[in-house]
């Protein structure tokens, strides 16, 4: 026999059905019971019995208005539920699509190409990131040693020195550890990976990049593209750190990377104002010197305007003692001409010298 399910709103209808059935056989029950033990009371049996149709009655109204609420709010839950259920079949096609995307990505980070690539875009989003300046405080993808060497990034440093960045990522361990439901797998695969980062450490520290690229410390950073790589490969392996040291070379992740770079950045900021500040200084003493020369110059003609002057008076006072009274002479004796002469003035002031 197939099963009956009831619907909230049939249970609440039913019930009420029942509790208004009791109140109505209780009802005539009592009534009944009233009128075979007095039955010389008609009236009052009457009025209990009218009383007791007037309750029924409201009861009823009541329980067909409640009915109606309970009809209302069993269609609106029809409504929110078909909502609901149109979100969750979204929601699972979303979830399936980026299922599907999440699986597309790992087997595509399983290519070493793609992996490698994405270690380099990692680093060069960070070299950016990090306020240097390419070409002037790092470059990519340099060339050394004939060709025969080509690490992914060499940062220049404020006193002449580089540091050499290699990138690698490890990630085939990693996803096979991450996508796994075994905890005793899980680890294996993430021991595995340590056990990678290490293989690249040994092999980088064999390649001898302080020797081969000009000016280069003793340390090589290795950077793997995403913390999460660094943090399980120092899980899984703790001594891992010291054995990178022994080998003078650092791992570094996106953010311990940026950390490092930040402080390359202030020292090139400060060497840029270090800079700045002598060739103020340099400017400062060349126009000092430009000063003191057209001071000198300013001098010189001051004295020579003075000596003009000076020889200019002695004219003047050559022209009144010599010249001028014979000329006047001429005048009295009807030979001049019809132009007054005019006397000089001798000039009194002289050019201001010029103080220290």
């Amino acid at each position: 026999m197939d099963s009956i399910t009831l619907s909230p709103t049939a249970i609440l209808i039913a019930a009420a059905a029942l509790l208004l059935c009791s109140v109505v056989v209780t009802a005539a029950a009592v009534t009944l019971g009233r009128r075979s033990r007095q039955p010389r009371r008609s009236a009052t049996d009457a009025s209990i019995t009218g009383f007791l149709e007037s309750q029924a009655q409201t009861l009823g109204a009541r329980l067909e208005e409640f009915a109606a609420r309970i009809g209302e709010l069993d269609a609106r839950r029809r409504e929110e539920s078909a909502v609901l259920q149109t979100k969750f079949d979204d929601l699972s096609t979303s979830t399936r699509s980026v299922a599907e995307e999440a699986r597309t990505l790992a087997n595509t980070m399983r290519d070493n190409q793609a992996r490698g690539l994405w270690g380099e875009m990692q680093l060069e989003r960070v070299l950016r990131m990090s306020g240097l300046d390419e070409h002037i405080s790092y470059d990519t993808q340099v060339s050394v040693d004939g060709g025969r060497a080509r690490p992914d990034a060499v940062v220049h440093l404020p006193t002449g020195r580089s540091i050499v960045i290699d990138a690698k990522t490890p990630l085939g361990s990693y996803l096979a550890g991450a996508s796994t439901t075994d905890p005793v797998a899980r680890e294996q695969h993430f021991a595995d990976h340590a056990k990678a980062v290490g293989n690249h450490v040994r092999a980088l520290a064999g390649r001898g990049y302080d020797e081969v690229v000009p000016g280069a410390v003793d340390i090589v950073i290795v950077f793997l593209p995403s913390d999460a790589l660094l943090a399980e490969a120092y899980r899984a392996q703790p001594q891992l750190l010291d054995q990178a040291l022994e080998l003078r070379i650092v791992l570094a992740s996106p953010s311990t990377l940026l950390a490092h770079l930040r402080g390359v950045a202030l020292g090139w900021r400060e060497e840029r104002l270090a800079e700045e500040a002598r060739t103020i200084a340099e400017l400062g003493r060349e126009l000092h010197q430009r000063f003191s020369t057209f001071a000198t110059h300013l001098a010189n003609v001051g004295s020579a305007l003075g000596r003009a002057v000076e020889t200019y008076n002695k004219a003047v006072g050559s022209l009144e003692r010599s010249v001028m009274p014979q000329a006047r002479r001429f005048e009295e004796l009807g030979a001049g001409s019809r132009k007054t002469l005019t006397a000089v003035e001798q000039i009194e002031d002289r050019p201001r010298s010029i103080s220290a």
